[in-house]
């Protein structure tokens, strides 16, 4: 379907404002909000916002910016957005011996073969301050177990990119 792409160019705002944006633009719903370094006329440090949204939430995006930037105006255009089929399963990991339930992020083609497993970034926060462990240890650990539990899904054992069960 078509979203829309929002973007300004803001060169007097502050990380805490450009912060403050960008969580304010996620929870007016916006699909995603991305900051990119810029440099701007007269050679001025600025932050390039790029928004992306549904059709219906244009003019409540346009507000936030507007009133949470300061920014003058807004450049917008209609463009077609492709996605792949996913889903989101539960996968129990067991570390340091407590069982924890991880949402993991499934990403399949359209002939259901994988192409990509991600563990919810915020359960793996949730385990290194359960554990101690730092996150970098954990997100590799969480991903070994994932690749090895979502491995025993596959009834021919290869190791390359492989068909799920349709159910």
């Amino acid at each position: 379907g078509t979203v829309c792409v929002i973007e300004t160019n803001i060169d007097d705002a502050t990380g805490e404002v450009i912060g403050n944006l960008v969580e304010r633009l996620e929870q007016s719903g916006a699909k995603d909000v991305t900051v990119t370094g810029a440099i701007s006329k007269k050679n001025r440090p600025a932050h390039l916002i790029k928004i992306i949204s549904d059709n219906a939430d244009l003019n409540t995006m346009l507000q936030v910016l507007f009133e949470e930037s300061g920014t003058l105006g807004a450049r917008v255009q209609q463009v077609e957005r492709f996605i792949l089929p996913r889903s989101t399963i539960i996968i129990p990991v067991d570390i340091c011996d407590i069982r924890f339930n991880v949402r993991t992020k499934v990403a399949k083609n359209q002939d259901g073969v994988l192409l990509s497993i991600k563990p919810e970034f915020e359960d793996v926060k949730i385990i290194a301050a359960r554990t101690g462990m730092p996150v970098k240890r954990v997100l590799e650990t969480v991903n070994a177990k994932i690749t090895d539990s979502i491995g025993r899904l596959y009834a021919d054992g290869s190791k390359r990119r492989r068909r799920l069960d349709r159910k």
